[in-house]
């Protein structure tokens, strides 16, 4: 199975909607997909994921569903903290911290580390869902194999939080390390493997290239259009 996570696009974060830019940007991405057909489709219950997730169901003819953990207000409340009259993520006010500090921790507060582990259950709990059942060992058992492509439209912060769960990073190296750019595509791999065992591999991170694409053969500006 191939998971793809993916950020919505350029948001007014004010009105919960996209940009002029994050239409043109969903559009692109739904062009990306012509050749994909997606089993599942999932969103955040958020206004600019749903409308960034739109354009592709549109054209794959199929309804996204909601899941309500991939919320970024929720994620936002639990990780954010003010410094210096500014209030952003944690780990974006403090970036430059947890990279030289040996003392850096995980998670900022109690609250954010239970908020992470509540999000990484429930991403448990929804691969189950489609078959791939947590092992002890930290893998994935292959319980049904009936999806090959499945999509989360997601946000920035949630995001991080999926992927540093998948991946096995500490969360606070993979916020320092990795960013997540406006309709960035992420791609991990549940292989098959002959034991029904499987543990995810990334094969493309925060991908862009249907925006240069774009660029490339002079369509970005006129993408409303198509």
């Amino acid at each position: 199975m191939f998971l793809y996570i993916i950020r919505h696009g350029e948001p007014d974060y004010k009105t919960d909607t996209l940009t002029k830019l994050g239409m043109k940007q969903a559009k692109l991405l739904s062009l990306r997909f012509k050749l994909i057909t997606f089993d599942k489709i999932f969103s955040s219950p958020l206004g600019r994921a749903k409308q960034t997730a739109m354009p592709t169901c549109v054209k794959q003819k199929k309804e996204f569903e909601v899941l309500p953990w991939l919320s970024e207000d929720l994620a936002y409340k639990a990780m954010s903290k003010e410094i210096d009259g500014k209030t952003d993520w944690w780990f974006s006010v403090q970036n430059t911290k947890i990279r030289i500090s040996s003392e850096a921790k995980s998670y900022e507060t109690m609250h954010s580390q239970l908020y992470y582990d509540s999000v990484t259950s429930d991403f448990d709990k929804f691969l189950a869902g489609l078959g791939y059942e947590k092992h002890y060992s930290g893998s994935y058992q292959i319980k049904e194999d009936k999806y090959d492509r499945v999509a989360l439209f997601c946000h920035d912060g949630v995001s991080r939080i999926l992927l540093s769960h998948a991946l096995r990073i500490p969360f606070h190296i993979f916020c320092a390390s990795f960013s997540v750019p406006h309709t960035g595509v992420t791609v991990l791999e549940y292989a098959r493997n002959e034991d029904r065992l499987t543990a995810p591999r990334c094969l493309i991170f925060s991908d862009l290239s249907h925006l240069y694409q774009a660029k490339l053969k002079n369509v970005y500006n006129n993408v409303l259009n198509i």
